[in-house]
This record gives C-alpha cells, structure tokens and sequence, in this order.
C-alpha cells in the first residue's frame, strides 16, 4: 500500500506559504486532529489535499474516514461536473481506498 506521502511527493501542491508548510507536516505524522486542523486553514485546498486527507485517515482507522470519502467522492463529482458513468467510477475508486488501483484511477479525475 502506498502512503499518504508517496501520493504527496508525486502529486504535491506546487503552491507555497505557511498553510501548506504546516499542512505537509501534519500529514507525516500520526494526529488526525493536527491534519484536519491544517486542512482547514489552506486558503484554497484542492482535490488532490481532500484525498491527501481522506487517504491519512483510512490509513489511521480513524472514524471520519468513511465521511471523508463521501466529501471526497462529492467534490470531484461536482467540481469535474461528471457524467452519472464517470461518476460511478469515482465513487468505486473511492470505496477502493486506500488500495494503488484506487488511487490512480482517481488521479484520472483529479488533473485539471
């Protein structure tokens, strides 16, 4: 299974600035509230940060895990303005997490 952080380092955010920086550190360590935390303070997160987020939390059998795929699945859903067929491979990918496969197919949709 790949981490959270391989996914970072392939995929990072090319934007800068305090949020980011502390963002990024949140997600090396073990706090979901610390990740959650700085999720909250980027001043523009993007797809790939809400699957940053949702795939840190699965990875740490936290409990909002399951809410965060449904965000996650919504949000690419409505800002990729999918049709119901893309829209149903998103949400298997989704369910897929935190497996390679799922990742990947969600990077498809996650590129501008």
């Amino acid at each position: 299974m790949r981490s959270v952080m391989a996914w970072m380092g392939e995929h990072g955010n090319s934007t800068s600035g305090p949020e980011r920086k502390r963002f990024e550190i949140a997600l090396r360590g073990y706090n979901p509230d610390r990740v959650l935390e700085r999720a909250s303070q980027l001043l523009d997160p993007t797809l790939w940060d809400a699957l940053l987020v949702t795939q840190f939390l699965i990875e740490h059998g936290d409990a909002r895990a399951d809410r965060a795929q449904g965000r996650l699945f919504a949000r690419i859903v409505l800002e990729r303005r999918l049709a119901l067929d893309d829209a149903d491979q998103v949400l298997t990918h989704v369910q897929g997490l935190p497996g390679p496969e799922a990742m990947s197919g969600l990077g498809r949709y996650l590129r501008g």
